[in-house]
């Protein structure tokens, strides 16, 4: 099946174009001291007193052809691996949503402060749903010291999955040493956490066209460890980007490639991945819209660009502005989610669990969206044409009147083309009142207690997690890159 376009290739040279445009006429404000220095030292123009850079295309082009085409994300568990590839061809992956300051609690339905146990346990729930792929930080837990937060969170990550992680570095260059040490302590050195990453942290760009110096402190620091970064502009149409979609996609694009400059600027091949989260500002309220069907376009599009140069990409989708599980939820996660899969995204993150346009986490959500990823997943698989699938000898065989349900072709095929939900039920209506008429989010409750009760991941061992404990207490002050 090939990938939706959004852009043709005459639409993508242009915005490529007008990006190169304004890196070189515009330019950015880099706030770090030594960004500035190795943008000046390789070519850039550099105004020291504004600290505007403004780049030329060749840097551009070099950057472009130095950086990885395939980068892979690692589980400390075996069996999890993530290819995020710079084409349309491969499959799409899928992350869980991030950092909801409030959470909706599993036995009272009411929204309140998220704790680390909240974290460690919609951890463990994300890691038993077979449609989530990477791990994020579900919820910010308010009950650790703030200034560790990065630490606190992905500790109680590591332990609670097996599976790749995708992070921020809330505390700047410090977060990312942390997490680094972390990271190599539980796979047992630097060495090999360089060879196969367990994490990838996500630098967002301040739109528009500024990188402040925490940010540049997170991306050297990542590329400095070897380790992958994702760069993620969220810029908002009509509020910090041009109203015009398509000029919105000429800043975000110009933004991810300034910051693609500086990481193989610092290191030559450094794994950079093409971050998109830009969506569109509600003119009337000045609210960022997170469930509008103006940030599907943007993040195909978006897909579309990072497969134009042939780099890895994640974007975003499944979300929505609604303040609670209703059908305007499922409405707005289907209309942002399906685009960026349709592109064929390498990865597809802030997908599950979200609402209220990322404040609010809810359990209940996280396991409802895995059922919509499932179906989501079978459409972005299509249909698969081959002489064993159009069944020609088949359908000679059963005949006019005939049925197909005993055959043998049936019962080889039916599991690879037709998706089985988990807890959507297609029964009756008396079926259904028979069974307690259960609302789906009354079905999904049941089932995240279930899982939290059950499913636990293969622990760490009793010392890594001793030594994690360590770095999550230790009493260093934030730093800044």
């Amino acid at each position: 099946m090939t990938g939706l376009k959004v852009l043709s290739k005459d639409e993508i040279q242009k915005i490529d174009a007008a990006s190169l445009e304004v890196l070189e006429r515009v330019g950015l404000k880099i706030w770090s001291d030594e960004g500035l220095t190795i943008l000046r030292n390789n070519g850039a123009v550099v105004d020291l007193s504004s600290r505007l850079v403004k780049i030329p295309s060749s840097l551009v082009d070099e950057s472009i052809k130095s950086a990885p085409k395939k980068i892979v994300l690692y589980g400390r568990g075996s069996k999890y691996q993530v290819e995020l590839d710079g084409s349309e061809e491969k499959r799409t992956y899928v992350g869980m949503g991030a950092r909801g300051i409030h959470l909706i609690d599993l036995n009272t339905g009411k929204r309140r402060a998220p704790t680390l146990k909240d974290l460690e346990d919609c951890t463990r729930v994300a890691d038993a749903l077979q449609n989530i792929h990477v791990v994020l930080p579900f919820v910010n837990p308010m009950d650790v010291p703030q200034p560790a937060i990065d630490r606190w969170s992905f500790k109680a990550m590591v332990e609670n999955t097996e599976k790749p992680i995708m992070t921020d570095a809330f505390t700047g260059q410090q977060g990312v040493e942390d997490q680094a040490k972390m990271a190599a302590i539980v796979v047992g050195s630097e060495d090999e956490l360089r060879k196969k990453p367990l994490f990838t942290i996500i630098m967002n760009v301040t739109s528009p066209l500024e990188f402040r110096k925490e940010a540049c402190g997170v991306l050297m620091t990542m590329v400095k460890h070897g380790l992958p970064v994702s760069i993620e502009s969220a810029a908002q149409a009509g509020g910090t980007a041009p109203v015009t979609l398509a000029r919105t996609l000429v800043q975000t694009n110009a933004e991810f490639l300034c910051g693609l400059v500086l990481a193989q600027l610092v290191k030559k091949g450094a794994p950079v991945i093409y971050g998109i989260c830009s969506t569109i500002m509600d003119m009337r309220t000045g609210s960022i819209c997170m469930g509008a069907p103006e940030m599907g376009l943007i993040c195909a599009a978006g897909v579309q660009i990072a497969h134009h140069y042939g780099l890895p990409d994640e974007s975003t989708g499944g979300n929505t502005d609604s303040v609670v599980i209703d059908a305007r939820t499922g409405s707005e996660k289907t209309v942002t989610g399906l685009p960026p899969f349709l592109a064929r995204s390498n990865l597809i993150h802030m997908m599950a669990g979200q609402l209220e346009a990322f404040i609010t986490s809810s359990p209940e959500q996280l396991v409802i969206d895995n059922e919509i990823l499932g179906s989501e997943l079978r459409v972005a698989q299509g249909i698969d044409v081959n002489d064993e699938t159009l069944a020609v000898k088949e359908i000679a065989q059963v005949g006019p009147g005939g049925v197909y349900l005993g055959h043998k072709h049936t019962l080889s095929h039916f599991t690879a083309e037709h998706w089985v939900p988990t807890i959507y039920e297609r029964i009756k209506w008396e079926t259904w009142k028979r069974k307690g008429s259960k609302t789906i989010q009354e079905v999904a409750k049941n089932r995240t207690k279930q899982i939290m009760s059950t499913h636990y991941p293969e622990p760490v061992s009793k010392d890594v997690r001793q030594e994690l404990e360590k770095v999550a207490r230790s009493d260093k002050t934030t730093k800044h890159g």
